[in-house]
């Protein structure tokens, strides 16, 4: 028996062998044929557990193989239904979540015998990112008449819709009002029936907001 050098089947398909016996009186050629199979390269898929929408993600990602072949391209799928492709043996892919959530990754590598996924699919835990109110301001007003209130909104995650909870300091029961994704202004009214309890010829009355997602 005789072992063939691994140089000679660095790739899969048929290897023709050669080989010339010989004894005292004659020598006779021999041949035969290999079949080297495609072994799986060794994926390796490093990113973080854990993510916050609006911030980028970023996810490493490489191969290693036994043979002549190396990984051309990967599919990443996000698990929030963007898929993206992109091209080379280690890369690095960075990635930003629109909405908290858990999501599970989909990734498969490509070299020119086939594709390949990971044993395991990796899952990330978006947390949500909060919202931020600012630049609020209360037009003055006459008792009985109307002040505006205005304020921004900015916030990662956008695709989160907000509640707005508005205590406008002549009542108890503060008032809600929601918006849509995507609102970064708002405006709104509210009538002082009148100026308030003291003598003074007029009355502050302190306007509170709570923005949450």
């Amino acid at each position: 028996s005789v072992v063939v050098p691994a140089q000679f089947l660095a790739d899969d398909g048929l290897v023709t062998v050669r080989a010339i016996v010989q004894d005292d009186d004659e020598a006779m050629e021999v041949f035969t044929d290999i079949v080297v199979t495609n072994v799986a390269p060794d994926l390796l898929i490093d990113g973080l557990a854990t993510a916050v929408e609006g911030s980028p993600y970023s996810l490493s990602l490489s191969a290693t193989d036994v043979g002549d072949d190396s990984v051309e391209s990967w599919i990443v799928n996000w698990g929030d239904g963007v898929e993206e492709t992109v091209t080379g043996t280690a890369v690095l892919v960075l990635h930003s979540f629109l909405d908290d959530g858990t999501f599970t990754l989909e990734i498969t590598a490509i070299d020119e015998d086939g594709s390949y996924q990971p044993v395991s699919n990796p899952v990330v835990t978006v947390s949500n990112a909060l919202p931020t109110l600012s630049n609020l301001a209360a037009t003055a007003t006459l008792e009985n008449g109307i002040t505006t209130l205005t304020g921004d909104i900015s916030d990662a995650g956008v695709l989160d819709s907000f509640t707005l909870k508005v205590n406008w300091g002549d009542g108890p029961v503060p008032e809600i009002f929601t918006f849509q994704p995507g609102t970064e202004a708002f405006s709104l009214t509210h009538r002082y029936l009148d100026d308030g309890l003291s003598s003074n010829p007029s009355d502050d009355y302190p306007v509170t907001a709570m923005l949450t997602d």
